[in-house]
């Protein structure tokens, strides 16, 4: 058993974008029960991802990066982040049969009783955010943002949506629609996105290191 997750460990260091898709064509097994972890710090410098203690990637992924979705199977999982600047942050994962989680690492602004008029310190912060489960035969997109801002306006397709900090918010494709709408803030379009299959779609969207808005997309098989 040890041996197949260290093979799941692997693939998802080599394999960091596989899809649904690719996976088939690999004849590799779907994942059903797992977890990915995704840098959206928007840091110049590179994340160093561990669970259990064991390294996911020596050289570590840069901000906009991911892991595949990791079949580690059920249990508690301990996930520690090292960044040289920022220092570490780690997450106690309990994961049950059936689902699937993205752990997104962050920045956070910390919290302080002290008035200052120097700006606030920015944390290491993990989020962790469960697979949605599909309840029809359209796809979905979940959208989360964890730029600064409270409040962000998007456009999906002909549909506004405005998404709070933290708080996820999912659009359903109705079969009529785009297969491929454009996702747009403040009328400026920032990536399209393909909902074609009956899957969740996750979209997740931070400040980048320049300051303008970034986003790192992936999907969870059903």
């Amino acid at each position: 058993m040890r041996a197949i997750c260290n093979l799941f460990i692997l693939l998802s260091v080599w394999l960091p974008t596989i899809d649904l898709l690719s996976q088939e064509e690999l004849n590799l097994p779907l994942v059903r029960t797992g977890f990915r972890v995704v840098n959206a710090t928007g840091l110049p410098e590179n994340i160093f991802f561990k669970v259990d203690g064991k390294m996911l990637n020596p050289k570590g992924f840069a901000t906009g990066k991911r892991t595949g979705l990791m079949g580690l199977g059920a249990g508690n999982f301990r996930i520690t982040a090292d960044h040289t600047i920022k220092g570490d942050a780690s997450l106690d994962l309990s994961l049950s049969e059936g689902n699937q989680t993205s752990v997104i690492l962050f920045l956070e602004e910390k919290e302080s009783k002290e008035e200052t008029e120097a700006p606030p310190e920015k944390i290491l912060t993990f989020y962790s955010l469960p697979s949605r489960k599909p309840g029809s035969d359209n796809p979905s997109l979940t959208i989360v943002q964890l730029t600064q801002r409270d409040v962000l306006g998007i456009k999906v397709g002909d549909i506004n949506f405005n998404v709070e900090r933290l708080k996820p918010q999912t659009y359903e494709r109705p079969k009529s629609s785009v297969q491929e709408p454009s996702i747009q803030i403040r009328g400026k379009q920032l990536c399209t996105y393909n909902l074609e299959e009956n899957q969740d779609y996750i979209l997740v969207i931070y400040t980048a290191i320049n300051g303008e808005l970034d986003f790192v997309k992936f999907n969870n098989p059903p």
